[in-house]
């Protein structure tokens, strides 16, 4: 069932969107979003946040998809901490593959040695944010 998610978000990625796009729209049937809305959102992560080469977008469009799962969307019904817990495992499973959660570190853009390329990177985070999903009972 994961593969489905990974080959779906790397067609996204492979079509024209960035990664943090491709990540979180390959969970939009699961998600309480249209993926328009989701792409959208995600447009600005893309390349470390916008052209910035900061975190990874692949990572960041994860936590949207893990956040708009667990979230209750009322700001009576405080979910932060949990959200916190998800991303942080996320976060750290991310990086113990990757090596790094930076985006110009992972494309080898200053030191010559690429860690993870873009399609590997949205794959990871893909697939991680797909487990912790299943872990939590969130699908």
């Amino acid at each position: 069932m994961e593969d489905r998610f990974v080959e779906t978000a790397l067609r996204l990625q492979q079509n024209g969107h960035n990664c943090a796009q491709a990540a979180v729209c390959a969970f939009a049937p699961l998600l309480p979003c249209e993926e328009r809305t989701l792409f959208m959102l995600a447009e600005g992560f893309g390349s470390g946040f916008g052209g910035c080469e900061g975190t990874c977008g692949a990572l960041s469009g994860a936590v949207m998809a893990i956040s708009s799962l667990r979230s209750k969307g009322d700001p009576m019904q405080v979910t932060k901490r949990e959200t916190y817990v998800l991303t942080k495992r996320l976060y750290d499973r991310f990086v113990e593959k990757a090596h790094s959660s930076v985006c110009k570190d992972l494309r080898g853009l200053e030191s010559g040695i690429e860690l993870h390329s873009c399609p590997d990177c949205v794959a990871n985070a893909v697939r991680i944010a797909y487990g912790i999903m299943k872990e939590e009972n969130l699908i």
